[in-house]
Formats: structure tokens, C-alpha cells, sequence
């Protein structure tokens, strides 16, 4: 492993995240290069992907993200928004592995970071 690679990963690993299914989640993701510094994603797009623990070749959540502009003029983004609606989670529950895909301006496309999810079942109403 070289060190490029061991800074590379200690920025762009995500901390496992918790929630129930059927609950809207918010996620935002910030992307830092091999010394640590933010960076600029102003001219790139990006998606959000979600599929079973183990099982990456089975998709089942694909998102648009969105730019979070920052700076004088809204010249800068250092990350990507994306919303999980209601409607992706309702009927999930246990281990999935969520990845982003970013294209750059020059239509190149990475995999900077991947994470794990934990979806509680909901425990159903019966007053509601």
C-alpha cells in the first residue's frame, strides 16, 4: 500500500450511517485529494448508488446529488447533497453498501468513496 493510497483512504471512507426505512435522509459528501485538501467539484456531476451488502452488482437506489455552492460568486462546491426520499426505504431492512460516482468536467467518471448503511425495519402503527 503505498501512502498516497493509506491518505486517499482515511479521507474518503464513509462512517458507517443508521436509519429507519421509510425516513427521509439527508446525506452530503465531501471529497478531499491524497493530501487532505477539499476539492473543487463546481463543474462535475454526481450519483449516489445504493445496493446490498456483498452484492454490488445489483442496484437498487440511484440518485442524482447536487453541487453544495460555497464562495464568492458561487465559484466553489467542496460537496455533493443528495436526498433519499421516504419511497426508495419503506420496504428495506438490514446491510447495504452506498457508493457516489462523480463525472468530472472532462467527463471522466471515479468512485472516490463507499460506506455502509445500516435501515432499521419500522415497527408498523396501529392508531395511525
Amino acid at each position: 500500500m503505498s501512502s498516497t493510497y493509506d491518505a486517499y483512504t482515511k479521507y474518503n471512507n464513509l462512517q458507517e450511517i443508521a436509519f429507519i426505512g421509510g425516513s427521509e435522509v439527508e446525506l452530503e459528501f465531501e471529497l478531499y485529494d491524497e493530501k487532505g485538501e477539499n476539492i473543487n467539484l463546481i463543474s462535475s456531476s454526481g450519483l449516489w448508488l445504493l445496493s446490498p451488502y456483498g452484492q454490488t452488482s445489483i442496484n437498487i437506489g440511484e440518485l442524482e446529488m447536487e453541487p453544495v455552492v460555497s464562495g464568492t460568486g458561487g465559484n466553489q462546491a467542496y460537496s455533493f447533497k443528495v436526498t433519499l426520499p421516504e419511497s426508495l426505504t419503506t420496504n428495506l431492512s438490514g446491510l447495504y453498501t452506498q457508493q457516489i460516482e462523480i463525472e468530472d468536467y472532462s467527463g471522466k467518471k471515479f468512485r472516490p468513496v463507499k460506506g455502509t448503511i445500516v435501515i432499521h425495519p419500522a415497527i408498523p402503527t396501529n392508531l395511525r
